[in-house]
């Protein structure tokens, strides 16, 4: 939920209600985490309760402290429905975004 309410948003809001909620039934769903890749203990939860699961597809697009501990940690624990992509051009970004259905963000709490 936004709390800059103009047009803009309001149009992106109704794209994203379009293509989240009028998708087929047994569709993956395309979480995308990009950035710098950090919090590791966080994204090993979130992968816990996600990984493996045939109705997701977990995407990290970029690089940081814990990108390549959260591959390994994938690696060992045989988790096959996350993809890692290390390094992207800043004008590649937003079509990142648009082949997602959903972005993981971690800021920590």
């Amino acid at each position: 939920m936004s709390v800059n309410l103009n047009k803009s948003n309001l149009e992106q809001q109704e794209i994203f209600r379009n293509k989240f909620f009028k998708r087929e039934n047994d569709s993956v769903i395309k979480i995308i985490y990009i950035g710098a890749i950090s919090y590791f203990d966080m994204n090993v939860k979130f992968l816990n309760h996600f990984g493996n699961n045939a109705k997701y597809f977990i995407s990290y697009v970029g690089h940081g402290p814990s990108a390549k501990k959260i591959e390994n940690y994938c690696t060992e624990n045989n988790i096959k429905n996350v993809g890692f992509i290390q390094r992207y051009l800043p004008s590649e970004k937003v079509n990142y975004y648009k082949s997602s259905d959903l972005i993981f963000n971690l800021y920590g709490n």
